[in-house]
């Protein structure tokens, strides 16, 4: 369980940026977001400056308020928080909060954190993750795996038109649950997706209009967070409030 510090940096404007009039990227939450839409005219020192801690919790119920009191008085502003749900490898079927082994990762506990964070000041981005369920009881039930034998959710990939069917309509289920509760707590930034790459690159009509959905029930500002290896290939972009990079690129001394 890790908490990352946030740092800020500039790029140089590219092609793949052409929509954006300053773009400023913000190591935030382990997450490299770049603001989009401002004014042209509109000066780089008046752009926002982020600060955040990205927060995952403990396996049983522990989240205090001086937790959040604490984090607030490193500086940092913004908090990410991060519900994770399990996806079925036999049935791509997304398993209820019941079943996760961490308290943290559940719904419930990401309402009673949101509460703590604003108590305390800071600032919320909700980011929620899908876990794959593990290979060891598809063996042992002797059930396929309809993930394509994915390590990780960014793997994750259908086998045919049936399946990435089921898949999005339990995705598009558990987001927009997570969507009208981040508007209901007033959460600032709310992050669509995380890392879903197959999903996102070979299957942009669905995320568009899922995005189009996402909105009439949250009001806030929203973004997708791409693998280092994805975002280039993100056709959605100008959807969204913000591109969201996990920038684990690989570095060699």
């Amino acid at each position: 369980r890790s908490v990352f510090l946030s740092s800020m940096k500039s790029i140089k404007k590219t092609d793949f940026f052409n929509q954006i009039h300053r773009v400023f990227l913000c190591l935030l939450f382990g997450c490299i977001v770049s603001f989009n839409g401002f004014a042209q005219n509109l000066k780089s020192d008046a752009l926002p400056k982020i600060n955040g801690m990205s927060l995952l919790g403990p396996m049983e119920p522990s989240f205090k308020q001086n937790t959040f009191e604490e984090l607030r008085n490193t500086g940092s502003t913004w908090i990410a928080l991060i519900p994770e749900a399990t996806l079925d490898r036999a049935t791509l079927r997304i398993l209820p909060d019941s079943l996760n082994h961490w308290w943290s990762e559940t719904i419930e506990a990401n309402i009673h954190a949101i509460k703590l964070a604003k108590k305390a000041g800071l600032k919320v981005m909700l980011k929620p993750h899908i876990m794959l369920s593990e290979v060891k009881k598809l063996k042992e039930q002797n059930l396929k795996d309809k993930t394509g034998k994915a390590t990780w959710r960014g793997d994750f990939k259908a086998k045919n038109e049936a399946d990435w069917k089921i898949w999005e309509k339990e995705y598009e289920e558990y987001i927009l649950k997570i969507a009208a509760i981040s508007d209901s707590l007033e959460v600032d930034l709310l992050c669509v997706g995380s890392e879903l790459k197959e999903s996102a690159t070979k299957r942009p009509e669905y995320w568009v209009q899922l995005i189009s959905k996402i909105k009439k029930h949250y009001k806030g500002q929203i973004t997708y967070s791409a693998n280092w290896d994805e975002y280039q290939k993100v056709t959605f972009w100008k959807h969204l409030d913000f591109i969201g990079v996990d920038a684990y690129f690989p570095v060699s001394l």
